[in-house]
């Protein structure tokens, strides 16, 4: 899948930086690195459920490994958010 090239080909330079800060809304999701950098992701919210989840790990996102929430994608969200 495309999302597993483009997560493989980002992984070395991920590893160097932390989360500075995460925004989670209902189809967006920014995220801002160590060093200013910011990344925007789109969710199709046909592929959701319906409703609104909460994040489990919500509050401690800043300051993890870039890669560590990059393997996030290797997964369904489902584990880590209740509804």
């Amino acid at each position: 899948m495309l999302i597993d090239e483009v997560r493989d080909f980002l992984s070395p330079a991920a590893a160097m930086h932390s989360v500075a800060d995460v925004r989670v809304g209902l189809a967006y999701t920014a995220v801002q690195l160590d060093d200013g950098r910011c990344g925007l992701a789109y969710t199709f919210r046909d592929e959701l459920h319906e409703g609104c989840c909460v994040i489990s790990d919500a509050g401690t996102l800043a300051g993890r490994r870039a890669s560590d929430l990059a393997e996030w994608t290797r997964s369904p969200a489902r584990g880590r958010q209740t509804c």
